[in-house]
């Protein structure tokens, strides 16, 4: 059986299903055998899978059983990603179409990526600063490249200029949309590549706050916004480090989500606001795991961290379930009133905030899994397809989140449901942007195992988010052209196949060990 993976909950579609699932499989998945690890390490050895999770990676880490190769391999590797970007950027200016010049970029640069991750994963590179120092420059270097570059890729940063444009005015950024006769005087060149001008905004306080200090600092700057998309991912891959040093695993793992051309190109080009996010929620748990320090200024420290993501994009708001039993009440308390003072500047918008914040995935739908099954089956037995799917995936969501707190576990069984329920947020949702991906990176980092042969990484659900992070980028080529639309079902098929299939696996795999267990009770 494979490593176990968080993204194993995403294999039941149906919400009660999902929630029976976390209940009878999360006590093999999710470390929920803590009292011994000693006999937790003895069955897994009788499995005839050596070691636990936590053991495998640090064993893989040290390069017991294999050879170490020179950082040179390393270093060849990520300037060969950077080069990559070297040439989008001065294709891009020199009048290429950037979808061709920025996918083509990252297409080689997943390439490169994916080998560079399997010497980390496979404990080939040598855990000295060195080799970290070279990990963290060759994540530098590329994002501040991608800085001299024009957004072209996503129109979304022109609304964050707006929203700060607005904030900045004095106006209540929430009671309005661009296109509302209220705010013509406002209008500039910058209005006129906003996206649904009728929507209001979709963006919650804390980023708010944020496009409204970028617009103080620079007025109408697009590279202002790019600026404070590569800080925060920075920020990001800082968190990761220390997540990964407070659970005691390999800092060189960082490099999968450092390297990957998912945040380099969505954060550092495009400027997308997730980097906040994603930053906040991985410190958040790297204060609720491992030990040391004052623990209540932990508990708080993680509260207001989680409140800060969840200002910034809703989902993290999954992740307080199980973080309750590591929070208690300060740090449940501390969520709460971070969230309130986030919340408060904005209590007189009223039901325009509440619509702006629904819009984006209640009325649309792009690139989506189980949402699209969902409503074609749906729409056979209902006249409200859309709002009956919310409804069962707020059901699936919440009784996995629960199921989670009931559970409890040790650090790795806390972290690895988190990362489950994000995963299974992404798949149940009606929109799946490239840059959603980046969410699950962090987790990738943590957890994805080397293969027992020549195949480089274990066959287990983690595999294909880290394959769906690359292969999402081919959303792409539906901007090409309009015809392109009909290729949907096949770039669905090369995104999710393999991760539906590893999920398929990783069941068939828990339900034939059940199988072994039930009759070895038997005798």
């Amino acid at each position: 059986m494979g490593i176990p993976s968080g993204d194993a909950l995403s294999i039941c579609p149906i919400p009660l299903a999902r929630a029976a699932f976390a209940r009878y499989a999360l006590p093999r998945w999710y470390g929920a055998n803590t009292d011994d690890p000693a006999a937790a390490l003895d069955r897994d050895s009788e499995r005839g899978e050596g070691v636990s999770t936590l053991a495998t990676v640090q064993g893989e880490a040290t390069g017991a059983s294999v050879r170490p190769v020179a950082r040179g391999a390393l270093a060849a590797l990520g300037l060969g990603g950077v080069v990559a970007w070297v040439a989008a950027v001065v294709l891009a200016r020199a009048g290429t179409n950037p979808l061709y010049a920025y996918n083509g970029a990252f297409a080689v640069a997943f390439v490169l990526y994916l080998a560079a991750a399997a010497l980390v994963v496979a404990g080939r590179v040598p855990a000295r600063r060195g080799t970290l120092a070279l990990i963290l420059a060759l994540a530098v270097l590329p994002r501040l490249i991608l800085l001299a570059s024009t957004p072209a890729l996503s129109d979304d940063l022109y609304r964050y200029i707006w929203d700060g444009k607005v904030s900045a005015a004095g106006i209540d950024p929430y009671r309005y949309a661009p296109a509302d006769p209220a705010l013509a005087p406002l209008r500039d060149g910058l209005w006129v590549p906003i996206n649904q001008k009728g929507q209001h905004t979709p963006y919650p306080p804390f980023a708010q706050l944020v496009f409204a200090a970028t617009d103080q600092l620079a007025p109408d700057s697009l590279k202002a916004q790019q600026i404070v998309a590569v800080l925060a991912d920075l920020l990001a891959i800082g968190a990761l480090l220390w997540l990964l040093a407070r659970l005691g695993l390999p800092r060189e793992r960082v490099l999968l989500y450092a390297w990957s051309p998912t945040p380099i190109l969505h954060f550092a080009h495009s400027a997308h606001n997730d980097a906040i996010m994603i930053a906040a929620f991985v410190a958040a748990l790297a204060l609720a795991v491992g030990s040391g320090g004052e623990a209540t200024a932990r508990r708080i420290g993680g509260g207001v961290l989680l409140a800060v993501a969840t200002l910034t994009k809703l989902v993290p708001l999954l992740l307080v379930a199980p973080l309750l039993r590591r929070w208690r009440a300060p740090g449940l308390l501390a969520f709460a009133c971070a969230l309130l003072l986030g919340v408060a500047p904005f209590f007189g918008s009223g039901a325009a905030a509440l619509t702006g914040l629904g819009t984006e995935a209640g009325e649309s739908s792009f690139n989506d899994s189980i949402h699209l099954v969902l409503i074609r089956l749906l729409d056979r037995v209902t006249t409200a397809p859309e709002l009956v799917a919310s409804l069962l995936t707020i059901l699936g969501l919440g009784g996995t989140a629960l199921a989670l707190l009931a559970r409890g576990g040790d650090d790795l069984a806390l972290v690895r449901g988190c990362g489950a329920l994000l995963a299974l947020a992404i798949l149940c949702n009606a929109v799946v942007e490239p840059w959603y991906l980046a969410w699950l990176l962090p987790f990738v980092a943590l957890f994805l195992r080397r293969g027992n042969g020549a195949f480089p990484f274990a066959l287990t659900p983690l595999l294909g988010w880290l394959w769906i992070s690359g292969a999402i980028q081919l959303t792409d080529l539906t901007y090409l052209h309009p015809a392109n639309v009909r290729a949907w079902p096949i770039i669905r098929a090369i995104e999710y196949g393999p991760l539906f299939v590893l999920l398929v696996k990783a069941a068939l795999d828990l339900a034939r060990e059940r199988r072994k267990r039930r009759a070895a009770g038997t005798h």
